[in-house]
Order: structure tokens, then sequence, then C-alpha cells
């Protein structure tokens, strides 16, 4: 009997943190080629723009509790200013999905000479459910800023689903 109940726990575990991974949907903005990184996260590219999107899903975490212990101290360790921090709540944006925290952040890249610096802008998205945490970053050039964080983060707020 207690074998029973071990396995039937096992089972019961392995379903529910695969839940989140198994039910991914994402449409990037406009221009936007679809691929993968050698994790099997999903990539997308826009070469004409310089940007890139990446999401990935940690399975086995609460979205409440990552939210709940993550520090925006974080950021800065990796030399990142935070620009704009938003939450995201349906019940009070009808146009969103999930729950979710958006950070819009900035920091500068420096040329292989050092002799010139170029600042990007990088779009940190964590949504999730009780089973896993979704993460969606972009980055892309400053100069593209006007042009580019309001479709992603609109493609982030309407088109990340966790079916």
């Amino acid at each position: 009997m207690k074998k029973l109940f071990v396995i039937m726990i096992m089972v019961l575990l392995a379903h529910f943190s695969m839940v989140c991974a198994q039910s991914l949907s994402y449409t990037p903005p406009e221009n936007y080629v679809a691929g993968s990184d050698e994790k099997g996260n999903e990539l997308f590219t826009n070469s004409s723009a310089a940007s890139i999107i990446q999401i990935s899903v940690t399975k086995g975490v609460s979205l409440n509790a990552f939210l709940e212990s993550f520090l925006e101290e974080q950021f800065v360790r990796q030399n990142l200013i935070v620009i704009e921090k938003k939450e995201i709540d349906p019940k009070t944006d009808k146009d969103a999905t999930y729950i979710a925290r958006m950070f819009v952040c900035s920091y500068f890249a420096s040329s292989d000479d050092e002799s010139k610096q170029t600042e990007f802008i990088r779009v940190v998205w964590f949504t999730g459910n009780d089973s896993c945490v979704v993460m969606a970053v972009a980055t892309f050039p400053a100069m593209a800023k006007k042009i580019l964080l309001e479709p992603i983060a609109d493609s982030f707020k309407r088109k990340l689903k966790i079916l």
C-alpha cells in the first residue's frame, strides 16, 4: 500500500510540474522569427531591429511565492537600472490575461575597443500560476524604445498564455 501511495504522489508531482511547460503559447510582435536556444527556451529574433525575446519556464515554483521573494537588487547585480516597474492584474486591467510583474530596465554595452557605449532596454516580464513561473525577456537598443516597447509589452500581456 505504501508503494502505491508513493507512486501516486510521484505521478501527481510530475503532472503538476509539467502542466505549465506543456501548455505555453506565445505570439510575438510583427517581424520576430521563432526559434529556440540550446536550453530549449523559446527564442524570437528581429534582426532588423537588433532585438531578441526569450521565454523560459521554471517548473515547480508558484508565481506568488516567486514574486514575494524576488528583489529588484537582483537587477542591480546584473548592471541593470530599473526605469519602470508595473504590476499587471486582470481584475483591474481588462486586457491582461494573467497576474504579472513587468520591469523595464536600461543598461550599457561597450564596443570591443570600448570606444563607444550603446544603451539597451531590457523588458522582463514574470507571470505564471501555482505550478510554474514564466519569464519573458526582450532586449533591444534604447533608440528603438518608442517603436518596440509598447508592442512587446502588449504581446506579453495579451499573447503569452498558459493554457
